[in-house]
């Protein structure tokens, strides 16, 4: 009898030790991915709104899920590549303010508002591009002609204004 209390001891204190070991390896998974998981919040905006820097105006609103996609599609968030710093003398051009629905909570009335989640600030004639997400800054390089894009968002043909 005290064969089996002795084994089952064994057994159940080794499966607490690879449990633990298991939870140390998946942890340093998560920091490797953290900036990948940062980045992918713009995805989750369900409002856009474009906001020239220069006049601090708002060229376009985004509320369409479709126009969303495709301004994130053209900029090629993917393909941005990290960057310690952005040059000192780069000007803000556009500023993309991100929105999110504001969570509901248990017995409270939520009225639908939305609450702002991030910015991505753009530079002038540069491939350089600022993401402020859940109170992180995150600079890049990027590969899409930024301005551009944002501009055309500005003038498409179906008013995306609102």
């Amino acid at each position: 009898m005290k064969r089996i209390f002795y084994l089952t001891a064994i057994l159940i204190l080794s499966a607490g030790v690879l449990q633990g070991c298991s939870a140390k390896k998946q942890k340093s998974q998560v920091k490797v991915t953290s900036r990948q998981d940062d980045i992918s919040q713009v995805s989750k905006a369900q409002k856009i709104e474009i906001v020239s820097c220069r006049d601090r105006k708002t060229i376009a609103v985004l509320k369409n899920k479709d126009d969303i996609r495709k301004l994130i599609g053209e900029l090629k968030i993917d393909e941005w590549k990290s960057v310690r710093e952005i040059p000192a003398e780069e000007k803000a051009a556009y500023r993309c303010l991100l929105y999110q629905a504001e969570t509901k909570k248990l017995n409270e009335d939520s009225k639908g508002s939305m609450v702002k989640m991030g910015s991505l600030t753009f530079y002038k004639d540069s491939a350089y591009s600022s993401v402020n997400i859940l109170g992180l800054q995150l600079k890049f390089k990027i590969t899409a002609d930024a301005e551009s894009i944002l501009e055309n968002f500005s003038h498409a043909d179906k008013p995306l204004k609102e």
